[in-house]
């Protein structure tokens, strides 16, 4: 392995800041990419969007095993890293992609049989139906696109290199942008594919990523092995891959279903209310990149430091992230309360539109800052390998407290008391997981005088 960047020395705040911050801009050309199909296919007419807005359902599922095995392997790698055992490293990298390539096959097969029967099931029927085949039918081929390069950037990651996955997904970002017109719409002498182009286009996007991932690994960061190992040797790796990727993946997966549950609950006060919180959560999701970048940088932080048994430095981390994560929640919460207005009529004039947007972002922020401590809590316990209590503080705030706070609150205070509902759920997941993390860290380090949100020492320099 070459140009290993080590994040077991040096300035923990710092080293946090050059982790986060690129993955910001990766994140963001995610956000695009997926705003990009939308928006094109829209052009085309409402039964094409209502099409691809079929399949949103079946991508996030995909999405979500992908994001699992890329936590899995993020933290087995980062903690061989931290361990100094770098062909274990090589090993578990190589080994990493083959188990992606493997369950990507699987996957393909079981989605392209069922695609009439599944999508039959969700609603689609007639015509629609047809649109879906054509743009599902290339997307599944092009699974291994998807699925590969993110387990690929994410054992880059794992390395300490946060630049040059979000370079790959930006990429992937502005060929999809440039593609889509191009083949949708027929450009330039080309054939009109429709809502087909847009599969192409995505799939050409992964395809490139795909190839950009496997070089870096390969040229960049030498992390590859070019031989059969054997079955047991893989055996071996995937147990421990899918020992985190599978507890992370069902989270994952529970994630859209609770945004069904709450988007059922607030359709109760009709489609008006239901067009605010898609708008206003979606302004409020801007807010939480950061949040979410930094929770993806924590992984290979603590991964490496964890594997070279650097506790404190991984306490030191978690209490200067946590720290950064209440004070961005509380400039988030005022910013939203200053501007909401001015955000609320650049969408929409309507006055009951305006009042259900501003009732959500005056409230549902108030718990921003502490879901980035829940989010940071569920990265550590995924980094040092203890995957089923990451689920654990998952699943008791997502089906605990979110379901059933936003429930009980909509009905007794209608759709303010759902919002409250979502905010008391974060607020209380994000105490208890300041509670689980410390609990855990002690049996590690001395944490005597050391609370898990104290104030910065003044030379070091935090996120």
């Amino acid at each position: 392995m070459k140009n290993k960047i080590d994040l077991a020395t040096g300035d923990v705040g710092w080293q946090i800041l050059a982790l986060t911050f690129p993955m910001i801009f990766g994140i963001f050309a995610i956000v695009i990419f997926n705003f990009t199909d939308s928006f094109f296919v829209a052009r085309l007419g409402t039964r094409e969007l209502a099409a691809l807005s079929f399949t949103f359902p079946v991508v996030m599922i995909v999405g979500g095993v992908a994001m699992g095995l890329g936590t899995a392997t993020a933290s087995v790698v980062s903690r061989a890293i931290g361990e100094g055992d770098y062909k274990q490293v090589k090993k578990l990298t190589t080994h990493a992609l083959v188990i992606s390539f493997l369950v990507v096959l699987l996957f393909v097969g079981i989605g392209i049989s069922t695609i009439e029967p599944l999508f039959t099931f969700l609603g689609a029927g007639g015509d629609i139906l047809g649109l879906i085949r054509k743009y599902m039918y290339i997307w599944y081929v092009g699974m291994i696109f998807l699925v590969v390069p993110m387990v690929g950037n994410n054992a880059l990651r794992a390395a300490g290199d946060m630049l040059y996955p979000s370079f790959i997904m930006i990429t992937a970002a502005v060929i999809n942008i440039c593609l889509d017109p191009i083949l949708i719409f027929g450009w330039f002498g080309l054939p009109k594919l429709g809502i087909t182009g847009a599969a192409l286009a995505t799939v050409i996007a992964r395809a490139i990523s795909l190839i950009l991932s496997l070089g870096a690994l390969h040229f960049r960061r030498n992390m590859l092995e070019f031989y059969y190992p054997g079955f047991k040797s893989i055996a071996g790796s995937a147990k421990k891959i899918f020992y985190i990727a599978v507890p992370s993946a069902l989270t994952n997966m529970a994630i859209p279903f609770s945004a069904a549950i709450i988007t059922r609950l607030v359709a109760k006060f009709g489609l008006v209310a239901v067009a605010a919180m898609g708008t206003a959560s979606r302004a409020g999701a801007f807010s939480l990149m950061l949040i979410i970048a930094l929770s993806t940088a924590f992984i290979p932080f603590v991964g490496q430091n964890w594997g070279a048994k650097n506790f404190q430095r991984v306490f030191t981390a978690i209490k200067y992230s946590n720290r950064f994560c209440l004070w961005w929640g509380i400039i988030t919460m005022i910013f939203f309360a200053v501007s909401g207005m001015q955000l609320a009529v650049l969408f929409n004039r309507d006055s009951k539109f305006i009042t259900y947007f501003l009732a959500y972002l005056w409230i549902v922020p108030l718990g921003y800052g502490f879901r980035g401590c829940c989010l940071l809590t569920i990265a550590l316990f995924n980094a040092v390998n203890k995957p089923l209590l990451s689920s654990a503080l998952s699943m008791f705030w997502i089906f605990g407290l979110y379901i059933p706070l936003a429930y009980a609150g909509g009905r007794i205070y209608g759709l303010k008391g759902i919002y409250a509902g979502m905010s008391t759920a974060s607020i209380i997941a994000g105490i208890s997981a300041l509670y689980l993390s410390r609990n855990f860290l002690s049996k590690f380090t001395d944490l005597e005088t050391t609370p898990l949100i104290s104030s910065l020492p003044e030379s070091t320099i935090s996120i």
